[in-house]
């Protein structure tokens, strides 16, 4: 069901996931990949523990590597083409051990305020709430970001800097292993 702002009630307008981590180790066939791949750009050095990372188009995610040949595979599952799909399949068997190690979860909402809301956490996570000029909360953080689980709850429709009375607040779960 498509949900647009701007209608009556609290619309719940889906749930996605918005990043995934892979960890792995490159097998013999990852080289050759990169080398014919259709969806990673130029290399170019990258932050310790790994050595080189390739950008993927659309701002997608990228790929890094290290001398040990441990790769790190980020990338955004909704921002991807049917071409990097196929793509994405093809790196895939290119690792060896692989294990997720990170999945991000979206629930946006419409059509309601979170700033008339209360938020409980029952267990002692850290929690940090931003507020705006007039005491309203904008951005609520539960849990730390170096945590196995941090939970924000923001307001997308002033991140997107959308007006005319859009009322859009999203619900991320940043889950770790």
């Amino acid at each position: 069901k498509n949900i647009h702002p701007g209608g009556e009630g609290m619309d719940f307008a889906g749930i996605s996931v918005d990043r995934l981590t892979i960890l792995a180790k490159a097998n013999e066939q990852f080289d050759r990949f990169i080398y014919d791949s259709l969806i990673v750009g130029e290399r170019r050095d990258s932050s310790l523990p790994y050595r080189y990372q390739w950008e993927l188009g659309n701002n997608a995610g990228f790929l890094q590597i290290g001398d040990d040949r441990n790769v790190r595979f980020d990338f955004n599952p909704n921002k991807i083409s049917d071409l990097v799909k196929k793509e994405i399949v093809k790196l895939l068997r290119c690792f060896n051990y692989p294990r997720l190690s990170r999945v991000d979860i979206a629930l946006d909402f419409y059509n309601v305020d979170f700033t008339e809301y209360e938020v409980i956490d029952l267990h002692s996570r850290f929690n940090h709430v931003y507020r705006n000029g007039e005491m309203k909360m904008e951005t609520y953080y539960i849990g730390s970001n170096k945590s196995n689980l941090q939970i924000r709850i923001y307001n997308k429709a002033k991140e997107q800097k959308l007006e005319n009375g859009v009322i859009w607040w999203r619900v991320e779960a940043q889950i770790r292993h």
